[in-house]
């Protein structure tokens, strides 16, 4: 169990994220941002600024991203992990100098990308229905973070391209999905949980002459395989959900590993 303390400085750092653009939350409502990455970051940014709030800390975070922007053209990031990236790009930020270690600095990297990611996500679910047309604004979000991560993302990609392996490494395809829980792995298990649903739901539908519920084969179910599923391009999985229906994921797009 975490101490208090490191427990009262997650929630302060909750408190102070910008919300307009970001979803910082797991389906389970679980923070993105860990307890101990929580606190080294609150600490940092408390030494840095008397009063913190979401547009002191949206700025702060923005000049992180926007260092890193800066940094795309001289970097060559496909010879250069991720880590060490953002510790040269912490290395320039006042704020972050000295008090964020490499790991620390990709960590909240990736929890920027998945909170933005799950945000765009909902906004274009919300889009296609005109009448919350004001859902999808607010999803989508204007602030200095909110450009910050999309400039950053929009250089990445014309420089390295959406299908690399550099990519991959630094801006995974996880952090795009609508579903995402804020981690590799809690995703991918959640994608799977998912795929079971969808599979299980088919099942159930399958009826003989008689109207008796048959389970349908394995080898029937598309969806209902033995590898790992992954991603295989910059779709989005978007949930449709119908009165009486269970949610389901309404496009998988995928390989076989």
């Amino acid at each position: 169990m975490a101490p208090a303390s490191t427990k009262k400085d997650t929630k302060k750092l909750f408190e102070v994220l910008p919300r307009g653009g970001f979803n910082w939350l797991s389906s389970s409502k679980k923070f993105y941002i860990s307890n101990n990455d929580a606190q080294i970051i609150v600490r940092a940014l408390q030494k840095s600024s008397h009063t913190l709030n979401k547009t002191v800390v949206g700025n702060r975070l923005a000049l992180f991203l926007g260092t890193a922007t800066k940094h795309i053209d001289d970097c060559d990031c496909a010879k250069v992990s991720p880590p060490d990236f953002w510790g040269m790009v912490g290395a320039e930020v006042p704020w972050i100098k000295g008090q964020l270690d490499d790991t620390t600095l990709h960590q909240l990297a990736l929890k920027i990308f998945a909170a933005r990611g799950k945000a765009r996500s909902n906004a274009s679910f919300y889009r296609d229905d005109f009448e919350r047309e004001d859902l999808a604004r607010e999803e989508l979000g204007d602030s200095e973070l909110t450009r910050a991560t999309d400039s950053f993302r929009t250089a990445f990609l014309e420089k390295y391209g959406v299908m690399s392996e550099t990519r991959d490494a630094y801006m995974p395809r996880w952090t795009k999905d609508s579903d995402n829980e804020g981690d590799e792995e809690a995703t991918r298990l959640r994608f799977q949980e998912r795929l079971a649903v969808a599979a299980a739901n088919h099942g159930r539908r399958q009826t003989d002459d008689q109207g008796k519920t048959l389970v349908a084969n394995a080898d029937d179910v598309e969806d209902d395989v033995e590898e790992d599923v992954v991603m295989t391009d910059d779709t989005v999985m978007e949930d449709v959900l119908h009165p009486g229906v269970v949610l389901v994921p309404a496009e998988l797009r995928y390989t076989r590993m």
